[in-house]
């Protein structure tokens, strides 16, 4: 499992320090369980599988595939909330602002707001497909 969770780390080019920042664990407990010298606790195999979408069993035996695959909506979040709890991104920030900024508005300029991302989606697929 120790080799599984090191590529799960670098699968999502992650160090160590970030890694055990998102399950609450310090970089020395990562470099422990990584290379062998402690074994994972029960929480910390469900805490990886629930912050990064690992897929429990492959994490437990290697068998199947190493995250859960993700319906639109889920994907969507999961990307979300990587980008506010990674404070470092420089989207972070941006992300942030946006937000607020939206939610600053009236109602009458959050639709038109709507209306232009929607008109812009439907551009976009609209370009994917021809």
């Amino acid at each position: 499992m120790n080799i599984r969770i090191n590529n799960i780390r670098l699968a999502l080019d992650l160090s160590m320090d970030k890694f055990g920042s998102r399950i609450g664990l310090t970089r020395s407990a990562i470099s422990k369980i990584e290379s062998g010298s402690s074994n994972p606790s029960e929480q910390t195999i469900l805490s990886i599988c629930r912050e990064f979408n690992v897929n429990e069993e492959w994490l437990r035996t290697g068998e199947g595939e190493m995250f859960k695959e993700l319906t639109g909506n889920d994907e969507i979040a999961t990307y979300v909330y990587g980008l506010l709890t990674d404070t470092e991104n420089p989207f972070h920030d941006l992300i942030i602002e946006i937000m607020r900024t939206y939610y600053e508005l009236d109602s009458k300029s959050q639709k038109v707001i709507d209306e232009m991302i929607a008109k812009l989606v439907a551009n976009v697929q609209k370009k994917k497909r021809g």
